[in-house]
């Protein structure tokens, strides 16, 4: 399952009351998952620094670690832990 979190004040929302905390609130209610994947909105980091671009001009350079996917897999019938993976992004804004 992706989330489609795009900017770090959506993790908020999405983990409190939204589909990430549906969809991990599901995997814990099954027993693949613990209460750990209520840490992911204090793991959330943005930052965004100037920077001197080729041309002289001033830019922006991002840096952001967000929760973006959860995953469950059956291995024979039986489940397995479910995981929640991050992304962490720079680049250029």
């Amino acid at each position: 399952m992706q989330f489609g979190i795009e900017q770090p004040e959506a993790v908020f929302a999405s983990f409190t009351k939204g589909p990430g905390s549906g969809v991990m609130g599901l995997f814990e209610s099954w027993g693949v998952a613990d209460s750990r994947w209520r840490l992911s909105v204090q793991s959330v980091f943005a930052r965004a620094i100037p920077v001197e671009l080729e041309d002289g001009s001033l830019g922006k350079f991002a840096f952001t670690l967000m929760p973006q996917w959860a995953k469950a897999r059956w291995i024979r019938g039986a489940l397995q832990p479910a995981k929640l993976y991050h992304l962490a992004h720079a680049g250029l804004l």
